[in-house]
């Protein structure tokens, strides 16, 4: 069933991966399932949710400010509520886009005003979810559409969530046709860490995208409309976008729908490990023709990753 929210139409990327037959089979409104995002924050304005989209407070808990070291993840770059919109706005409830998942997120504020991270804060945030996710017995999936080079800080980091049980779902990188970024990298090692690259709406590698042996699989990544912050932040000056709806692009923005993708499945089959999660993810992958190191196993189908 298409939903009534206004900007659906729009969301090329969502009828791509069959968004409308996944939510026949499954809806996502799980309490047992964390879909943890590790980024810049989400649109918050004195200590409240402030995105039309993005302001269920049932559903999104605000989680560490580990770039100011307090308990206000607010975005001040907007690269992170343009993350969460893409998981998890608010479906069917006439306002702006549609996520794919409809259940629990947990924000974490990773990224400052420039969207730079560290090794440090990637740690920590991993540390405060997987804590997050104990204390409510849920499972854990972990969003992070950042990277960099390989550091111990990230593998100590990694080893923490998959001994813990988590997911983690990390952006390939957006080095124009260079090397995967950690921790995304990391995925040829781990079976419980997703590699996610970009593709257009011709299910091409664009020429910005990261690629090589460890890619998992792709998902759209060009021209994808999502939520920014109410206010101004600094993707309006640098991007010279709008506030509240823009498109960005970037294996930043393939990755949520991947993050998403197994919040449903986890939700929908509570006693699998997270390897077989990303298992059902890249068994049910549609194959891309062209190098295994653009594509992986292929672009998700979430109808079929849910049947």
């Amino acid at each position: 069933m298409m939903p009534n929210d206004p900007l659906f139409p729009e969301q090329w990327g969502l009828k791509e991966i069959n968004a409308e037959k996944a939510w026949d089979l499954c809806n996502g409104n799980a309490d047992k399932v964390i879909l943890a995002v590790l980024d810049s924050g989400i649109a918050v304005e004195a200590g409240k949710l402030s995105h039309p989209d993005l302001n269920d407070a049932d559903r999104f808990f605000l989680g560490r400010d580990l770039i100011n070291h307090d308990d206000d993840p607010s975005d001040d770059h907007g690269h992170g509520t343009h993350v969460t919109g893409i998981a998890s706005a608010t479906r069917n409830n006439k306002t702006g886009i549609a996520g794919l998942w409809l259940g629990q997120v947990l924000v974490i504020k990773v990224f400052d005003s420039k969207n730079n991270g560290s090794s440090e804060t990637f740690k920590d945030g991993i540390t405060a979810a997987v804590r997050f996710a104990k204390e409510r017995s849920s499972h854990l999936v972990i969003n992070y559409s950042g990277g960099g080079p390989d550091s111990n800080l990230k593998k100590t980091a990694v080893q923490y969530a998959v001994e813990n049980g988590a997911l983690l779902v990390a952006a390939a990188g957006n080095n124009d046709g260079g090397v995967i970024d950690y921790p995304a990298a990391y995925a040829s090692e781990y079976s419980q860490v997703m590699a996610v690259g970009a593709v257009d709406s011709e299910r091409k590698r664009p020429s910005f995208a990261s690629r090589g042996p460890q890619m998992s699989v792709v998902a759209p990544g060009v021209d994808i409309l999502s939520t920014l912050p109410n206010y101004y932040t600094t993707v309006n000056q640098a991007e010279k976008k709008q506030t509240k709806y823009d498109r960005l692009q970037g294996t930043s923005q393939a990755a949520p729908l991947v993050s998403a993708l197994a919040a449903l499945i986890w939700s929908k089959w509570p006693d699998l490990p997270a390897a077989q999660v990303r298992e059902k993810i890249t068994a049910s992958a549609d194959p891309i023709t062209g190098s295994s190191e653009d594509f992986g196993h292929g672009m998700i189908n979430a109808e079929k990753a849910l049947t």
